[in-house]
C-alpha cells in the first residue's frame, strides 16, 4: 500500500494521517544517526534530517504549522531535548512554518517505543493528550518524528489533531521501518 507500506494494507483499520514523507529506511547510517541522536546526545542528525525533510516538503502548500511528536517531560529532562522538536525546528527554519509545542503532550511513558511489541505500541494513544483549548479548524498540519515503525504514534497524534478540527495531517519522518513512501 502506498500509504501504510504494508501488505496486506492496514489502512482500513483506521489511519488518520493523510500522507507521509519518510526520508530514508531505518537501517545503516540512518539508523546509526537516529541512535546517536537519541542516546549519544548527537543533535547533528536532527539538523541533517530536518534539511532533507524540508527539501521533500517544498512542494507542500499552505501548511499552517509543524507539531513535533511529544515525549514525556521526564524523558525530555533526562535527554535534554526532544529529537522530534529539533527536526521540526530545522524544517521550520528552512520553510518558515511555525512549530507548535503547545498542542500535543505525552503524559506518561514508562518504556521506549522500540522496546514494545505492536500491541503495546498501539496503546500509545492512552498516553497522549491534546490541548483542550486548541482550535485547529481547517488547519493543514505536519506531524514530525524521527522514526516510524508500526505508525501507532503518528496515527494516534493525527487522530487527536483531527478531533480538534485539523483538515489535513501530513506525517514527516526521518526514517521508517514500515512505510515505503
Amino acid at each position: 500500500c502506498p500509504l501504510c507500506g504494508r501488505n496486506p494494507c492496514i489502512c482500513d483499520s483506521g489511519l488518520f494521517y493523510d500522507r507521509a514523507f519518510v526520508y530514508k529506511p531505518y537501517d545503516g547510517a540512518i539508523r546509526n544517526g537516529v541512535i546517536s541522536m537519541k542516546r549519544g546526545n548527537n543533535t547533528n542528525f536532527a539538523e541533517y534530517a530536518g534539511e532533507k525533510l524540508a527539501a521533500m516538503l517544498e512542494s507542500c502548500q499552505d501548511i499552517d504549522c509543524i507539531i513535533p511528536v511529544p515525549m514525556s517531560a521526564a524523558k525530555k529532562r533526562s535527554r535534554g531535548y526532544n529529537q522530534a522538536e529539533l527536526i521540526s525546528d530545522k524544517i521550520s527554519e528552512i520553510l518558515g512554518i511555525p512549530v507548535r509545542n503547545d498542542i500535543l503532550f505525552m503524559i506518561y511513558s514508562k518504556k521506549e517505543q522500540h522496546s514494545k511489541n505492536a500491541k503495546q505500541r498501539a496503546e500509545i494513544k492512552n498516553y497522549l493528550e491534546i490541548n483542550e483549548n486548541a482550535d485547529l479548524s481547517e488547519m493543514k498540519i505536519i506531524i514530525c518524528d524521527d522514526v516510524i515503525t508500526t505508525s501507532s504514534t503518528v496515527n494516534a497524534c493525527a487522530e487527536l489533531l483531527k478531533s480538534k478540527g485539523a483538515a489535513e495531517v501530513t506525517a514527516v519522518l526521518a526514517s521508517g521501518t514500515v512505510l515505503k513512501i
